[in-house]
This record gives structure tokens, sequence and C-alpha cells, in this order.
């Protein structure tokens, strides 16, 4: 990918994001397709997304660490398709170096509602699952690590 396009693209800032709370409570769309059709991909979209910047840059690393049951519960009920289910991670966002303990819940209506809080220390962590879902610390373990870079956009009105 050329990473010269996503800065012509038209911007907005993280408050716009947290006011609008966009990123809470939305409908995700998903593709797939060769990193070979990008550019063109990313060429299509200049006039109708807006892309997220901060301090002139447009990507932005991650860490997650994904928690789950000894069974893969929360896994399965995903690959399942089941409404109604649960992701849980602790997320650190490394341009920020914020980390937060996150919480997806998945309607069976293809919502998507997160919340989320501000950690610094697995008392946090256990307080927050505790109070946001039917599970406690010791039903959970770290599941799967990930770090990954991506950026963010949003479709213009």
């Amino acid at each position: 990918m050329n990473e010269d396009i996503l800065h012509l693209f038209d911007s907005i800032n993280l408050s716009y994001l947290q006011d609008k709370a966009l990123l809470l409570n939305r409908k995700d769309l998903k593709f797939i397709f060769s990193k070979t059709v990008l550019n063109s991909v990313l060429e299509d979209c200049l006039q109708d997304y807006q892309i997220l910047k901060i301090n002139n840059a447009c990507l932005f690393q991650y860490k997650s660490n994904y928690l789950d049951t000894k069974g893969l519960d929360l896994y399965f009920d995903h690959h399942r398709g089941k409404g109604n289910r649960y992701k849980i991670r602790e997320r650190e966002y490394i341009h920020s170096q914020l980390r937060y303990i996150e919480l997806k819940y998945k309607t069976n209506k293809n919502q998507t509602i997160k919340v989320r809080e501000l950690v610094s220390n697995s008392t946090d962590i256990e307080r927050f699952i505790s109070e946001n879902t039917g599970f406690s610390e010791t039903d959970l373990y770290t599941s799967l690590n990930v770090e990954y870079t991506k950026n963010y956009s949003v479709k213009q009105n």
C-alpha cells in the first residue's frame, strides 16, 4: 500500500469520534481483497470517507489480549454466528500509550455495542468484567495476543 494516499482523505480528529461515540455503538462492514487492489479501493473511497488523523498520523498500532473461557466459548459463539455474544479484550493503544479493558457485545440484530474503561492494574480489569458480564476473572484467561496496525475511516453523510 502506498501510505501517501491516506493523506489525500479529508480528516477527522479523535475528539470527533469520541463526541459522536461512533466507535462504541456501530455497525461494522469488513471486506477481504488482495493487497494488490488496496490503493485502487482507497482511491474509490476518497470522496465518500474521512480518515482519522492524530498529529498527521493515519496508521495506529495496537496490542490486544483477548480473554475467553477454558472451553473457548466466546470464540465458538462468534464462529457459530450466535447473536447476543461477548468479546472481551485488554487493548493497548500504542500511539496514545493508553490501556483499556474493552467489552464488545454483538446483538442478534448485528449491532456492536462497545464499552470500555481505562485501566492501570488487574483489579480494574476484574471489577470491569464482573460489573459488565456474567463472568468473573477466574472464568477467563488470555487466549490470544495480537499486535497490528490499522486506520479508522468514517463514511461522510
